[in-house]
Protein backbone atom coordinates (compact mmCIF):
# COMPACT_ATOMS: atom_id res chain seq x y z
CA UNK A 1 0.00 0.00 0.00
CA UNK A 2 1.44 3.40 -0.91
CA UNK A 3 0.30 6.97 -0.51
CA UNK A 4 0.83 9.99 -2.72
CA UNK A 5 2.45 12.57 -0.44
CA UNK A 6 2.15 15.30 -3.04
CA UNK A 7 -1.62 15.57 -3.02
CA UNK A 8 -3.24 18.34 -0.93
CA UNK A 9 -5.93 17.37 1.59
CA UNK A 10 -9.31 16.79 0.00
CA UNK A 11 -12.63 18.14 1.25
CA UNK A 12 -13.39 14.71 2.67
CA UNK A 13 -10.15 14.77 4.63
CA UNK A 14 -10.94 18.23 5.98
CA UNK A 15 -14.35 17.00 7.07
CA UNK A 16 -13.19 13.61 8.34
CA UNK A 17 -15.64 11.87 10.65
CA UNK A 18 -12.85 11.41 13.18
CA UNK A 19 -12.81 15.15 13.83
CA UNK A 20 -14.58 16.64 16.81
CA UNK A 21 -17.98 18.06 15.72
CA UNK A 22 -17.22 21.32 17.56
CA UNK A 23 -14.71 22.40 14.95
CA UNK A 24 -14.96 26.07 15.85
CA UNK A 25 -14.34 25.71 19.59
CA UNK A 26 -10.96 25.18 21.26
CA UNK A 27 -10.56 22.51 23.95
CA UNK A 28 -12.29 23.32 27.26
CA UNK A 29 -10.35 25.44 29.74
CA UNK A 30 -10.05 23.90 33.20
CA UNK A 31 -9.43 26.29 36.10
CA UNK A 32 -7.58 24.51 38.92
CA UNK A 33 -6.57 26.08 42.21
CA UNK A 34 -5.31 24.75 45.52
CA UNK A 35 -3.04 21.99 46.79
CA UNK A 36 -1.75 19.21 44.54
CA UNK A 37 -4.58 16.89 45.53
CA UNK A 38 -7.25 19.60 45.27
CA UNK A 39 -6.18 20.57 41.78
CA UNK A 40 -6.14 16.93 40.74
CA UNK A 41 -9.63 16.40 42.11
CA UNK A 42 -10.94 19.49 40.29
CA UNK A 43 -9.29 18.23 37.09
CA UNK A 44 -10.90 14.80 37.42
CA UNK A 45 -14.37 16.23 38.02
CA UNK A 46 -14.23 18.85 35.26
CA UNK A 47 -12.78 16.52 32.61
CA UNK A 48 -14.32 13.15 33.52
CA UNK A 49 -15.87 12.49 30.09
CA UNK A 50 -12.68 13.47 28.28
CA UNK A 51 -10.60 11.27 30.57
CA UNK A 52 -12.96 8.42 29.68
CA UNK A 53 -12.18 9.07 25.99
CA UNK A 54 -8.43 9.14 26.59
CA UNK A 55 -8.49 5.82 28.37
CA UNK A 56 -10.71 4.26 25.71
CA UNK A 57 -8.38 5.45 22.95
CA UNK A 58 -5.25 4.09 24.59
CA UNK A 59 -6.88 0.80 25.49
CA UNK A 60 -7.62 0.40 21.79
CA UNK A 61 -4.08 1.41 20.81
CA UNK A 62 -2.43 -0.85 23.36
CA UNK A 63 -4.60 -3.78 22.30
CA UNK A 64 -3.67 -3.22 18.65
CA UNK A 65 -0.06 -3.79 19.78
CA UNK A 66 -0.94 -6.90 21.78
CA UNK A 67 -0.76 -5.09 25.13
CA UNK A 68 -3.64 -5.55 27.57
CA UNK A 69 -4.60 -2.74 29.94
CA UNK A 70 -3.22 -4.68 32.91
CA UNK A 71 0.04 -5.23 31.04
CA UNK A 72 0.16 -1.51 30.30
CA UNK A 73 -0.22 -0.77 34.01
CA UNK A 74 2.60 -3.20 34.82
CA UNK A 75 4.86 -1.37 32.36
CA UNK A 76 3.86 2.04 33.72
CA UNK A 77 4.38 1.58 37.45
CA UNK A 78 8.22 1.35 37.46
CA UNK A 79 8.34 4.52 35.33
CA UNK A 80 5.92 6.28 37.66
CA UNK A 81 8.11 5.30 40.62
CA UNK A 82 11.11 6.86 38.85
CA UNK A 83 9.19 10.12 38.39
CA UNK A 84 7.99 10.26 42.00
CA UNK A 85 11.58 10.19 43.23
CA UNK A 86 12.07 13.61 41.66
CA UNK A 87 8.54 15.05 41.57
CA UNK A 88 6.71 13.67 44.65
CA UNK A 89 3.71 16.00 44.29
CA UNK A 90 2.72 14.08 41.14
CA UNK A 91 1.39 11.33 43.40
CA UNK A 92 -1.15 13.69 45.01
CA UNK A 93 -2.13 15.18 41.65
CA UNK A 94 -2.81 11.74 40.15
CA UNK A 95 -4.71 10.58 43.25
CA UNK A 96 -6.85 13.69 43.02
CA UNK A 97 -7.62 13.03 39.35
CA UNK A 98 -8.46 9.42 40.16
CA UNK A 99 -10.87 10.39 42.95
CA UNK A 100 -12.42 13.21 40.93
CA UNK A 101 -12.96 11.15 37.77
CA UNK A 102 -13.73 7.78 39.35
CA UNK A 103 -10.85 6.10 37.51
CA UNK A 104 -8.31 3.82 39.14
CA UNK A 105 -5.02 5.51 40.09
CA UNK A 106 -3.07 2.81 38.23
CA UNK A 107 -5.03 3.46 35.05
CA UNK A 108 -4.03 7.11 35.21
CA UNK A 109 -0.43 5.99 35.64
CA UNK A 110 -0.74 3.97 32.42
CA UNK A 111 -2.25 6.96 30.64
CA UNK A 112 0.59 9.27 31.71
CA UNK A 113 3.16 6.66 30.62
CA UNK A 114 1.59 5.95 27.24
CA UNK A 115 4.72 7.03 25.32
CA UNK A 116 6.81 4.55 27.31
CA UNK A 117 4.28 1.74 26.83
CA UNK A 118 3.63 1.99 23.08
CA UNK A 119 6.32 0.19 21.02
CA UNK A 120 8.25 2.14 18.37
CA UNK A 121 6.29 0.47 15.55
CA UNK A 122 2.86 0.98 17.15
CA UNK A 123 1.41 2.86 14.16
CA UNK A 124 2.47 0.07 11.81
CA UNK A 125 0.86 -2.50 14.09
CA UNK A 126 -2.31 -0.42 14.42
CA UNK A 127 -2.43 -0.16 10.61
CA UNK A 128 -2.02 -3.89 10.17
CA UNK A 129 1.37 -3.43 8.49
CA UNK A 130 4.56 -5.41 8.88
CA UNK A 131 7.90 -3.68 9.43
CA UNK A 132 8.84 -4.57 5.85
CA UNK A 133 5.93 -2.44 4.61
CA UNK A 134 7.02 0.68 6.45
CA UNK A 135 9.37 2.27 3.87
CA UNK A 136 6.54 2.30 1.33
CA UNK A 137 4.10 4.03 3.65
CA UNK A 138 4.06 7.66 4.67
CA UNK A 139 1.65 7.55 7.58
CA UNK A 140 4.27 7.89 10.33
CA UNK A 141 4.52 11.63 10.66
CA UNK A 142 4.12 13.74 13.72
CA UNK A 143 4.92 17.11 15.29
CA UNK A 144 6.78 20.21 14.13
CA UNK A 145 8.09 22.72 16.70
CA UNK A 146 9.98 26.00 16.42
CA UNK A 147 11.08 28.96 18.52
CA UNK A 148 11.90 32.49 17.44
CA UNK A 149 12.42 36.05 18.62
CA UNK A 150 9.88 38.18 16.80
CA UNK A 151 9.00 41.85 16.54
CA UNK A 152 9.95 43.94 19.59
CA UNK A 153 12.02 40.96 20.84
CA UNK A 154 8.85 38.98 21.64
CA UNK A 155 9.78 35.35 22.31
CA UNK A 156 7.55 32.83 20.52
CA UNK A 157 7.41 29.07 20.94
CA UNK A 158 5.08 27.14 18.63
CA UNK A 159 4.06 23.65 17.62
CA UNK A 160 1.70 21.59 15.52
CA UNK A 161 0.75 18.62 17.69
CA UNK A 162 0.24 15.69 15.31
CA UNK A 163 -1.25 12.52 16.72
CA UNK A 164 -4.25 10.21 16.45
CA UNK A 165 -7.24 12.32 15.44
CA UNK A 166 -9.45 10.49 17.93
CA UNK A 167 -7.67 12.37 20.71
CA UNK A 168 -8.91 15.78 19.57
CA UNK A 169 -12.11 15.22 21.53
CA UNK A 170 -10.03 14.36 24.62
CA UNK A 171 -7.93 17.53 24.67
CA UNK A 172 -8.09 20.01 27.55
CA UNK A 173 -6.32 23.25 28.42
CA UNK A 174 -5.33 23.41 32.09
CA UNK A 175 -4.91 26.71 33.91
CA UNK A 176 -3.41 25.72 37.23
CA UNK A 177 -2.61 27.82 40.26
CA UNK A 178 -0.83 25.70 42.87
CA UNK A 179 -1.20 26.81 46.48
CA UNK A 180 0.62 25.29 49.41
CA UNK A 181 -1.79 24.24 52.18
CA UNK A 182 -0.77 23.38 55.73
CA UNK A 183 2.14 20.96 55.79
CA UNK A 184 2.27 20.45 52.02
CA UNK A 185 5.79 21.47 51.02
CA UNK A 186 6.44 19.19 48.06
CA UNK A 187 5.54 21.74 45.38
CA UNK A 188 8.85 22.98 44.00
CA UNK A 189 7.35 26.12 42.54
CA UNK A 190 4.00 27.62 43.45
CA UNK A 191 3.71 29.59 40.20
CA UNK A 192 0.76 29.16 37.84
CA UNK A 193 0.90 27.52 34.42
CA UNK A 194 -1.09 26.80 31.26
CA UNK A 195 -0.78 23.46 29.51
CA UNK A 196 -2.53 21.78 26.60
CA UNK A 197 -2.89 18.11 27.47
CA UNK A 198 -4.71 14.90 26.72
CA UNK A 199 -7.33 14.55 29.44
CA UNK A 200 -6.03 12.60 32.40
CA UNK A 201 -2.42 13.48 31.63
CA UNK A 202 -0.65 16.13 33.71
CA UNK A 203 1.06 18.16 31.00
CA UNK A 204 2.18 18.47 27.40
CA UNK A 205 2.58 21.81 25.58
CA UNK A 206 2.54 24.89 27.81
CA UNK A 207 4.07 27.83 29.65
CA UNK A 208 4.36 29.04 33.22
CA UNK A 209 4.21 32.36 35.05
CA UNK A 210 8.01 32.67 34.84
CA UNK A 211 7.73 32.91 31.05
CA UNK A 212 9.14 29.42 30.42
CA UNK A 213 7.52 27.43 27.59
CA UNK A 214 7.72 23.82 26.37
CA UNK A 215 6.74 21.79 23.30
CA UNK A 216 7.02 18.06 22.58
CA UNK A 217 8.09 16.01 19.55
CA UNK A 218 8.31 12.25 19.83
CA UNK A 219 11.60 10.57 18.91
CA UNK A 220 12.41 6.87 18.80
CA UNK A 221 15.69 5.30 19.90
CA UNK A 222 16.84 1.69 19.67
CA UNK A 223 17.18 1.83 23.46
CA UNK A 224 13.60 2.85 24.23
CA UNK A 225 11.94 0.57 26.75
CA UNK A 226 15.17 -1.13 27.82
CA UNK A 227 15.12 0.31 31.36
CA UNK A 228 12.76 2.18 33.68
CA UNK A 229 13.04 5.94 33.77
CA UNK A 230 11.10 9.18 34.12
CA UNK A 231 8.16 9.25 31.65
CA UNK A 232 8.30 12.20 29.28
CA UNK A 233 4.82 13.57 30.10
CA UNK A 234 5.58 13.55 33.83
CA UNK A 235 8.90 15.22 33.12
CA UNK A 236 6.96 17.92 31.25
CA UNK A 237 4.90 18.48 34.39
CA UNK A 238 8.13 18.86 36.34
CA UNK A 239 9.48 21.37 33.83
CA UNK A 240 6.48 23.63 34.47
CA UNK A 241 7.91 24.16 37.97
CA UNK A 242 11.20 25.51 36.55
CA UNK A 243 12.19 29.15 36.12
CA UNK A 244 14.45 29.11 33.06
CA UNK A 245 15.91 27.13 30.17
CA UNK A 246 19.13 26.79 32.13
CA UNK A 247 17.29 25.19 35.06
CA UNK A 248 15.52 22.69 32.76
CA UNK A 249 18.81 21.64 31.19
CA UNK A 250 20.32 21.09 34.64
CA UNK A 251 17.28 19.06 35.72
CA UNK A 252 17.33 16.88 32.59
CA UNK A 253 21.00 16.05 33.06
CA UNK A 254 20.18 14.52 36.45
CA UNK A 255 17.46 12.15 35.23
CA UNK A 256 17.21 8.72 33.63
CA UNK A 257 14.58 8.46 30.87
CA UNK A 258 12.67 5.39 29.68
CA UNK A 259 11.89 6.64 26.17
CA UNK A 260 12.91 9.31 23.67
CA UNK A 261 11.51 12.72 22.81
CA UNK A 262 12.55 16.22 21.88
CA UNK A 263 11.41 18.97 24.22
CA UNK A 264 11.86 22.47 22.88
CA UNK A 265 12.24 25.00 25.67
CA UNK A 266 12.36 28.79 25.64
CA UNK A 267 11.99 31.56 28.18
CA UNK A 268 11.00 35.20 28.06
CA UNK A 269 14.64 36.24 28.45
CA UNK A 270 15.17 34.86 24.94
CA UNK A 271 17.07 31.69 25.86
CA UNK A 272 16.09 28.76 23.62
CA UNK A 273 17.15 25.13 23.31
CA UNK A 274 16.05 21.75 22.02
CA UNK A 275 16.42 18.99 24.58
CA UNK A 276 16.80 15.57 22.95
CA UNK A 277 16.27 12.86 25.57
CA UNK A 278 16.63 9.09 25.36
CA UNK A 279 17.55 6.23 27.71
CA UNK A 280 21.15 7.09 26.77
CA UNK A 281 20.86 10.58 28.30
CA UNK A 282 19.98 14.17 27.41
CA UNK A 283 21.68 16.28 24.75
CA UNK A 284 21.18 19.96 24.03
CA UNK A 285 20.79 21.74 20.69
CA UNK A 286 21.10 25.53 20.64
CA UNK A 287 20.11 27.97 17.86
CA UNK A 288 22.74 28.22 15.14
CA UNK A 289 23.98 31.77 14.65
CA UNK A 290 25.05 31.04 11.09
CA UNK A 291 21.55 29.87 10.22
CA UNK A 292 19.56 32.92 11.31
CA UNK A 293 19.40 31.72 14.95
CA UNK A 294 16.80 29.17 13.87
CA UNK A 295 15.56 26.52 16.24
CA UNK A 296 13.23 23.96 14.67
CA UNK A 297 12.62 20.27 15.34
CA UNK A 298 10.55 17.39 13.96
CA UNK A 299 10.81 13.64 14.68
CA UNK A 300 14.41 12.54 14.27
CA UNK A 301 17.52 12.94 16.37
CA UNK A 302 19.79 15.77 15.28
CA UNK A 303 22.50 15.63 17.95
CA UNK A 304 25.39 13.51 16.57
CA UNK A 305 25.77 11.55 19.82
CA UNK A 306 22.17 10.28 19.59
CA UNK A 307 21.41 10.19 15.86
CA UNK A 308 23.16 6.85 15.38
CA UNK A 309 20.57 5.18 17.60
CA UNK A 310 17.56 6.69 15.78
CA UNK A 311 14.79 4.12 15.27
CA UNK A 312 12.23 6.61 13.98
CA UNK A 313 13.47 7.41 10.48
CA UNK A 314 12.45 4.08 8.95
CA UNK A 315 9.20 4.65 7.11
CA UNK A 316 8.96 8.29 8.13
CA UNK A 317 8.76 10.10 4.83
CA UNK A 318 8.28 13.56 6.27
CA UNK A 319 10.41 14.31 9.31
CA UNK A 320 13.40 15.61 7.34
CA UNK A 321 11.35 17.42 4.72
CA UNK A 322 9.17 19.08 7.40
CA UNK A 323 12.29 20.22 9.23
CA UNK A 324 13.71 21.83 6.10
CA UNK A 325 10.37 23.44 5.23
CA UNK A 326 9.97 24.82 8.78
CA UNK A 327 13.49 26.26 8.74
CA UNK A 328 12.78 27.90 5.40
CA UNK A 329 9.54 29.50 6.61
CA UNK A 330 10.50 30.38 10.19
CA UNK A 331 13.55 32.45 9.20
CA UNK A 332 11.19 35.19 7.95
CA UNK A 333 8.61 34.92 10.76
CA UNK A 334 8.19 37.83 13.18
CA UNK A 335 4.64 37.74 14.55
CA UNK A 336 1.56 35.58 15.11
CA UNK A 337 0.33 35.89 11.54
CA UNK A 338 3.69 34.61 10.24
CA UNK A 339 3.68 31.80 12.79
CA UNK A 340 0.16 30.84 11.74
CA UNK A 341 1.32 30.59 8.13
CA UNK A 342 4.00 28.11 9.16
CA UNK A 343 1.53 26.07 11.22
CA UNK A 344 -0.92 26.12 8.27
CA UNK A 345 1.50 24.93 5.59
CA UNK A 346 0.03 22.13 3.45
CA UNK A 347 2.52 22.36 0.59
CA UNK A 348 3.56 18.69 0.82
CA UNK A 349 0.15 17.01 1.02
CA UNK A 350 -0.10 14.26 3.61
CA UNK A 351 3.50 14.87 4.63
CA UNK A 352 3.05 18.59 5.35
CA UNK A 353 3.69 20.58 8.52
CA UNK A 354 -0.11 20.91 8.70
CA UNK A 355 -1.27 17.33 8.34
CA UNK A 356 -4.65 15.83 7.43
CA UNK A 357 -5.54 12.17 8.04
CA UNK A 358 -5.06 9.31 5.62
CA UNK A 359 -8.55 7.83 5.80
CA UNK A 360 -7.47 4.57 4.19
CA UNK A 361 -5.93 3.63 7.55
CA UNK A 362 -7.79 2.36 10.62
CA UNK A 363 -9.23 5.19 12.71
CA UNK A 364 -6.83 4.50 15.58
CA UNK A 365 -3.87 4.88 13.20
CA UNK A 366 -4.92 8.08 11.44
CA UNK A 367 -2.30 10.66 12.35
CA UNK A 368 -3.14 14.31 11.71
CA UNK A 369 -2.54 17.75 13.14
CA UNK A 370 -4.83 17.63 16.16
CA UNK A 371 -4.17 21.22 17.21
CA UNK A 372 -1.79 24.11 16.58
CA UNK A 373 -0.31 26.05 19.50
CA UNK A 374 1.61 29.34 19.60
CA UNK A 375 2.90 30.78 22.87
CA UNK A 376 3.94 34.39 23.44
CA UNK A 377 6.33 33.96 26.37
CA UNK A 378 6.76 37.70 26.75
CA UNK A 379 3.06 38.42 27.31
CA UNK A 380 2.31 34.97 28.85
CA UNK A 381 -0.33 34.14 26.22
CA UNK A 382 -1.17 30.81 24.61
CA UNK A 383 -2.96 30.60 21.26
CA UNK A 384 -4.63 27.32 20.27
CA UNK A 385 -6.65 26.10 17.28
CA UNK A 386 -9.68 23.76 17.44
CA UNK A 387 -8.11 21.66 14.65
CA UNK A 388 -5.68 22.26 11.76
CA UNK A 389 -4.62 25.92 11.58
CA UNK A 390 -5.21 25.94 7.82
CA UNK A 391 -8.96 25.56 8.40
CA UNK A 392 -9.51 27.10 11.85
CA UNK A 393 -8.34 30.17 13.70
CA UNK A 394 -6.21 30.30 16.84
CA UNK A 395 -7.90 31.34 20.09
CA UNK A 396 -6.10 33.33 22.79
CA UNK A 397 -5.83 32.20 26.42
CA UNK A 398 -3.92 34.46 28.82
CA UNK A 399 -2.10 33.16 31.88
Amino acid sequence: MSHDATQPPSDSQRDAKTLDPGQGSPPPLLHLKGSSYERGSQYGKQAKERIDRSISTYKLMFESCGISWNQAIDKALPCLDAALQHFPYIDDELRGIADGSGHDYRSLAALNCRTEILPPDYLARASGLSPDDLPDNGHISECTSFALSGADETVWLSQNWDWIGMQRSALVVIKSEPLTHGSETNNVNNGSYLTVSEAGMLAKIGLNSKGLGITLNILRSRHDGTRPGVPVHLFLRGILDCDSVEEVISLASSLQFASSSNIMIADKQGDRASLEISPMGAKILHPTAGNGNLLCHTNHFIHPELSGDDAGLTGNLSTESRLHRAEEMVKDATDLSDITRVLSDTSDGLQSICRFPDQSLPVHAQVETVTAVAMDLTKLELWISPRQASVSKLHRIAL
